[in-house]
């Protein structure tokens, strides 16, 4: 019987037996050397340990619930990091649909950038059907204060799955542009969240 350290076509059997167990859980081909593979494992093996710990007695939607809200928390500290929310409408879209899809309420809130379109925060405005009369311009002129902001992304979504824009949805962003043109920030876009994404500026509704 072949030992751990032994070769096997130019790498060890703990080479080959990590290699087979990466592709099988973590759905990747890497070729990858044994000791990278046990340091890597030596530092995720404690988390692991750490977030079953945590959630021990918790139901799997609990469960679940604290991964989408570890990766929401991932993906906006990318969108800092990345500097311009903007000129990464990848990071936008992953952000807003991790989210906001599945969501069985509707919620509506604006992400607020500085004048070179960088990421300063996001806030959720309102839950609940969102009509006309949900949506007071005074507040979000406020708020829009507040976070010293240049430009600002609107997003909300539709728990149908149907992403296009209703006509509330139309009258609600004429509404806030004309709002933030006021104190000169510039309404950049209006994400809506369905089965799709829609942007009402790829659409040139803005």
């Amino acid at each position: 019987m072949r030992t751990l350290t032994e070769d096997n076509k130019g790498g060890s059997l703990l080479d080959e037996a990590i290699g087979r167990w990466m592709h099988l859980f973590l759905d990747t081909d890497a070729n990858v050397n044994g000791n990278d593979a046990v340091e890597w494992l030596a530092n995720w093996l404690p988390r692991a340990k750490a977030f079953r710990d945590a959630t021990a007695g918790a139901t799997m939607k609990e469960r679940e619930d604290q991964i989408v809200a570890d990766a929401l928390r991932i993906v906006e500290r990318r969108c800092r990091k990345a500097g311009s929310l903007l000129s990464s409408p990848k990071a936008m879209r992953d952000f807003l649909t991790l989210e906001m899809r599945g969501l069985e309420h509707e919620e509506f809130g604006m992400i607020f950038m500085d004048q070179r379109h960088r990421y300063i925060a996001r806030e959720v405005l309102f839950r609940g059907t969102i009509d006309g009369a949900a949506i007071h311009p005074r507040e979000c002129v406020k708020l829009a204060l507040q976070h010293n902001t240049a430009a600002i992304c609107l997003f909300h979504n539709h728990p149908s799955g149907q992403s296009s824009p209703s006509q509330a949805d139309e009258l609600i962003t004429i509404r806030l542009k004309e709002a933030f043109a006021l104190i000169d920030v510039r309404l950049v876009d209006h994400v809506i969240v369905g089965s799709t994404i829609f942007s009402f500026a790829e659409a040139g509704l803005i």
